[in-house]
């Protein structure tokens, strides 16, 4: 298992941390979303995701993935 952290542009309030959550959480390999907060997502995953990988996920929303690290 590895950790990745993304920077998501575009979360304003708590519905879009929630939606964010749920998003990711929805992800095939996502094995845990750990923390969204304040444009920052830390997620458990089994197989590290490109940034593109993330930002296909959050297509036809508001967010924007900016960056990941691992």
């Amino acid at each position: 298992m590895n950790e990745q952290t993304i920077t998501i542009s575009g979360m304003t309030c708590g519905a879009c941390v929630t939606l964010v959550t749920k998003i990711l959480s929805q992800m095939k390999g996502i094995r845990s979303v750990l923390s969204v907060e304040k444009g920052i997502a830390r997620v458990l995953v089994e197989t590290n995701y490109s940034k593109e990988s993330f930002a296909q996920v959050f297509t036809g929303t508001p967010y924007t993935v900016e960056s990941i690290t691992l």
